[in-house]
């Protein structure tokens, strides 16, 4: 992974962080239906899988670690996850420690393991993020959610959230984009809570009881984020599906 990718990829998860602050807390719907598998959903619309991505957020308030005990806990998550080709880096200041991993997962799937720790007048706060994104051999994104969630949950509640995406070939129709989407929601047996349908945009929030985990959005239940927007550069028109919400700009 060049350089520029692996700062885009801090600088998200400095984003993501920000998320989980400011959503927090995740809910957990009590075990009933079966869930949802967001790769069947996809490909039940047709495209073409281009990309997915897996997170899991840990947040511990009152605790800060010193930079020796933060490298330690990213080694140790790296270990327990069989992350392979393990690079580290980090760096602090007088009231922030940052340290993080980049390496591949089991299938080659990207993955970057950030342990972040702040001390100040305002209090003690800790964070431990995994983010995982690939583009091929995807077997499901609730199993490797499952898998991350594993390994960090002795550390607190574990906050997962998840985004696939995919292609439809050329420009796609605004009817046709707006059924693809109604097909999605229909499919999950989603609720909609708000959506925006424009001619170079359709993105829908929802709620659907076959996902398990949701946030507050708007004092409504979030679980579900769908949009569609074409590329004229590549000619394809993209899909987009995440949960809670698409943790990417489209």
């Amino acid at each position: 992974m060049d350089r520029k990718l692996l700062t885009r990829r801090k600088t998200g998860l400095y984003l993501l962080i920000m998320m989980y602050l400011v959503l927090v807390p995740f809910y957990q719907s009590k075990a009933g239906m079966k869930e949802v598998e967001l790769k069947e959903v996809l490909e039940a619309s047709g495209a073409q899988l281009v990309e997915y991505n897996v997170n899991a957020h840990v947040g511990i308030l009152g605790e800060s670690k010193d930079i020796q005990e933060a490298e330690s806990l990213c080694w140790d998550l790296s270990r327990r996850l069989g992350v392979k080709k393990a690079v580290m880096e980090s760096n602090q200041s007088s009231e922030n420690v940052q340290t993080w991993v980049n390496g591949k997962y089991k299938d080659g799937q990207d993955i970057t393991i950030m342990v972040q720790s702040s001390q100040s007048e305002a209090g003690k706060e800790s964070n431990i993020i995994v983010d995982l994104q690939g583009n091929e051999k995807l077997t499901s994104i609730q199993g490797i959610g499952n898998e991350l969630k594993g390994v960090l949950e002795k550390h607190g509640d574990v906050a997962l959230s998840s985004w696939i995406s995919g292609t439809f070939q050329g420009q796609m129709a605004k009817e046709d984009q707006i059924h693809i989407a109604d097909s999605v929601m229909a499919q999950v047996e989603a609720k909609e809570i708000e959506g925006i349908r424009e001619n170079n945009i359709i993105s829908i929030v929802g709620y659907s009881k076959m996902i398990p985990q949701w946030i507050q959005y708007g004092g409504k239940k979030v679980n579900l984020n769908i949009a569609l927007r074409y590329n004229a550069y590549e000619d394809k028109t993209y899909l987009w599906i995440g949960n809670p919400l698409i943790s990417i700009a489209y």
